[in-house]
């Protein structure tokens, strides 16, 4: 009697457990990381804000990895805006680039929809491919 409670004890401790972890790495899952992801669009940023007010609203570009090349318009330290088109949240890794008004650049980034209040497309996770 004493063995059965005992292999009770333990197989339930042992389902408890592996339950217990299969449950926290569905709800936390590992972070995406969008410098190694391979590129899905790569487009000018005039293309990409056309896209998002056309009839289909970018609903291909949400949550992709997207790669434009453009002039800067304004910039800040976590921020960057191509084109009057495209608002980038940068990198922490990429806040101390040099940059300057009018200067092209290349940026990868993540998809995350579109401003209507200031007609931009934000992308997020944006790190600067070239100078």
């Amino acid at each position: 009697m004493k063995t059965r409670f005992t292999y009770i004890i333990v197989t339930t401790t042992i389902i408890a457990g592996a339950l217990a972890y299969f449950g926290y790495q569905y709800m936390f899952p590992e972070q995406r990381n969008i410098l190694e992801e391979e590129v899905a669009f790569t487009l000018p940023p005039e293309s990409l804000n056309e896209a998002f007010q056309a009839d289909t609203q970018g609903l291909d570009y949400i949550d992709q990895v997207v790669q434009t090349t453009g002039k800067v318009t304004e910039f800040d330290s976590g921020w960057i805006v191509l084109d009057n088109h495209i608002q980038a949240n940068l990198l922490p890794s990429n806040i101390d680039a040099p940059l300057s008004k009018d200067m092209e650049i290349t940026i990868k980034g993540r998809c995350v929809g579109y401003d209507e209040l200031l007609e931009l497309v934000k992308v997020d996770q944006a790190t600067i491919i070239l100078y």
